[in-house]
Parts: C-alpha cells; sequence; structure tokens
C-alpha cells in the first residue's frame, strides 16, 4: 500500500510541478548554452519540495537533475536508451520524455519506468508513425504547429 500511496503524492506534486513550469517566464530548452539556467530552475522547484522524487512532464526533453544534501544541482538529458540508478542520498527531478513533438530530434516516444525498491529509472524508446498522428491532428482541426 505504501507504493500506491507514493505513487499518487508523486503524482499530485508532478501536476503541480507541471503547473508552475507551465507559468514559467518562457519554457527552457536543455542546451549547453542553458545549462546553468535550467539548472538553477530545478534546484528552484527541488527547494519547493522536500520529497526524495519529483516526476514531470511538458518540456518535452527527458533529463534528471539531482540535488545533494549541500545543495549543488547537477543534471543531464537522456538522449537515448538507459538505466540510471538513484543515489540515496539525493533528491531527483525527473522527466521520462514526450510522445510528440520531441525536443532532442529523436522522433521516438521517450518514456521511463521508475523502480522504487532498486531505485532506478529505465529510459526507453518506442517507434511510433509520426506521419499518421500529424495527420490525424491537422485532421481534427488541432493547430497546425502540433502536427
Amino acid at each position: 500500500m505504501d507504493k500506491v500511496y507514493f505513487l499518487i503524492f508523486v503524482g499530485v506534486l508532478a501536476l503541480a510541478l507541471v503547473f508552475w513550469l507551465a507559468t514559467m517566464e518562457r519554457r527552457r530548452k536543455l542546451k549547453a548554452k542553458k545549462q546553468k539556467s535550467t539548472t538553477h530552475h530545478a534546484a528552484q522547484v527541488l527547494s519547493l519540495y522536500q520529497v526524495p522524487i519529483i516526476l514531470f512532464g511538458h518540456t518535452h526533453l527527458p533529463a534528471v537533475f539531482a540535488i545533494d544534501g549541500d545543495g549543488n544541482v547537477n543534471g543531464f538529458a537522456v538522449r537515448s536508451e538507459m538505466t540510471y540508478r538513484l543515489h540515496p542520498d539525493r533528491r531527483y527531478l525527473i522527466n521520462p520524455g514526450s510522445v510528440g513533438q520531441p525536443r532532442d530530434r529523436n522522433p521516438a516516444a521517450s518514456f521511463a519506468m521508475l523502480d522504487t525498491e532498486t531505485r532506478e529509472i529505465t529510459y526507453c524508446r518506442v517507434p511510433y508513425d509520426v506521419d499518421a498522428a500529424a495527420q490525424r491532428i491537422r485532421d481534427n482541426g488541432l493547430p497546425p504547429w502540433l502536427a
């Protein structure tokens, strides 16, 4: 039952975080030249919630940020499939990626599986028919930039 409560708690925090990130002045892209700024925002979010793991989305960029006991924040974009072990003495801000509109130029759907027992997050990529998805967006009258 503890896992269920944890997932519900993390889910509620993730929704709050997505709302907070969506109201930021501008969306930040995780690029080398903006790493300092992005790490700064990760530090701000991690300071708001004293929980071990925060999952968030909306940025369409799979990434992992960590803060240690001294307040040092570092992070990296996840460019391919990988498994990352979460250190027990750090807190994490994790984006599993997206399906559609990727910001890392990889059109495959990106998702992650979090194992709270082993403290590992596994990032996965799955190909899908991007052209068919884009056509369905256009067929349904949605804004063209979504396709």
